[in-house]
Order: C-alpha cells, then sequence, then structure tokens
C-alpha cells in the first residue's frame, strides 16, 4: 500500500481524533473558568441547547426553510452557470458579450447587490433566491468555460476524426474531460451559496437559518447562535460530502 493511500484512508480518523482533542480541551477550558462561559459556552452546553431548540423550539422549521433556498437558488445557479460557461466555449459572440460581466460581477461582494435586488424584485423570496442562484451562477460559469478551454486538443481532433457533430462533440468529448473540473467548481460555488443564504435571511427574512442567527445575536443569546453556527457547519458539510459522492459516482469511469 502506497504511502498516498495510507494517508487517505486515516484521514477521517486522524480528523475524528483532532476534532475530539479540540472539544475536550474546549470543554476542559470552560469548566476549569480558563474560558468565559458567558461568552463561549460549553460544547456541552451548546449541545444541550441545540437539542432543546430542534425538540421544543423552532430550529427545524427555520432549517427547512433555509434548505429549501438553497436548493432551489442552487439548482438555477448550477444551471444557468453551466450553460453560460458553455455558451462562452463554443461561441465567440458569447465570450465577447458574457465573459467580461461574468467576470466584473464575480469579483463584486454579492452582498452589495442584495439591495439592488430588493428594488428590482421586491422584499420577498424573489430577490434572495436570485442573490444564492447570481452567488452560484458566476463562479460555475467561470470554473465551466474555463474547464472546457483546457480539454486536450488530441480528444477535440478525436472526435474531428470521428465526424461527430457539435452536440455529439459537446456530450461525448468535452463535458467528461472537464467534469472533474467543473465539480471541484460547483462544490465551491454552494459553500458560497449557503455564505449568501445566511447573510440574506440576515438581513431581509422572518424564516430561516440567518433570521435565527440574527435574532438570537440582537437579544444576546449566545447558546442560540452558537448553535445556529453548528448547524451551518452541519448543513455545509453535508452538501460538500453530498457532492463529494457524486463526483465520485460521475467520475467512476475514470478510475
Amino acid at each position: 500500500m502506497s504511502l498516498k493511500s495510507v494517508v487517505k484512508a486515516h484521514s477521517p480518523l486522524m480528523n475524528l481524533v483532532a476534532t475530539s482533542i479540540i472539544l475536550l480541551l474546549w470543554q476542559a477550558g470552560c469548566e476549569a473558568g480558563v474560558i468565559n462561559t458567558t461568552f463561549m459556552p460549553s460544547p456541552l452546553t451548546i449541545t444541550e441547547t441545540l437539542f432543546e431548540e430542534i425538540v421544543y423550539g423552532e430550529l427545524l422549521q427555520h432549517l427547512k426553510a433555509s434548505l429549501i433556498r438553497l436548493l432551489t437558488g442552487a439548482s438555477c445557479g448550477i444551471l444557468f452557470g453551466l450553460l453560460a460557461g458553455l455558451a462562452v466555449h463554443l461561441s465567440r459572440v458569447a465570450r465577447s458579450v458574457l465573459s467580461p460581466w461574468v467576470s466584473s460581477l464575480f469579483a463584486v461582494p454579492k452582498i452589495a447587490l442584495l439591495p439592488l435586488l430588493v428594488i428590482w424584485l421586491g422584499t420577498g423570496e424573489s430577490s434572495r433566491l436570485a442573490m444564492i442562484a447570481l452567488g452560484i451562477a458566476l463562479p460555475t460559469a467561470i470554473y465551466t468555460w474555463n474547464s472546457l478551454d483546457q480539454v486536450n486538443d488530441k480528444w477535440v481532433e478525436l472526435g474531428q476524426s470521428l465526424r461527430l457533430s457539435r452536440l455529439q462533440m459537446v456530450y461525448h468529448i468535452l463535458l467528461p474531460a472537464a467534469l472533474p473540473n467543473i465539480l471541484t467548481g460547483i462544490r465551491l460555488s454552494i459553500t458560497i451559496g449557503i455564505i449568501l443564504l445566511t447573510a440574506a435571511e440576515m438581513l431581509g427574512s422572518s424564516t430561516g437559518i440567518g433570521f435565527y442567527l440574527m435574532n438570537a445575536g440582537h437579544l444576546a443569546l449566545v447558546e442560540q447562535m452558537m448553535s445556529a453556527v453548528v448547524v451551518l457547519i452541519i448543513m455545509a458539510n453535508s452538501c460538500n460530502l453530498l457532492l463529494a459522492q457524486l463526483s465520485r459516482y460521475l467520475l467512476g469511469w475514470m478510475e
């Protein structure tokens, strides 16, 4: 067994051990009075609060609202991003028109666009979903066209020698070759989407984890705030794990 495979096999165990050590030190610091529990509750206190908020509170309802927003915004963002990236790669006109706008908007903090989206779309769900979709679509588009641009010319020449149509070239040659990098871009885009989801719910919503976190902050409920942070961490890691499993399934033919 190679060193690389050994490290890969032990990675989950090492992560679990490291996390356990950090949590034990954190708990010990709180019990010894080294850590001020008024501002930094212990892991056990946070766990108890999280359980109570899930069973007796409204945390599950807020989580459901956030997941629906994320799923809707991400689906639209990924679709538009893939189509825009493909268009930029295939068409010189699309590259001239779209790529400067996509690159410029990508450099702008998306939260700065929320006031404009509220003016254009109103204060309802549309503006929040648009911001999430935009934040995911832009990096997805950039990753898509860059990945397609980097496909080895020999694969393109192979498709040409087989006299594949343009659609067949995209489906059988370009997308399979660029898929690993495209999936990496989507995973990073989802992380951006979760950040924007939380920010949008903080600034203009009455439901969602972001609203729950902001409301707890206004009331100085540190335990609830930390519980919301834990939920966001679990949400982000779960999305990343699901996308990693999807990547392994889609790229199984490469192994």
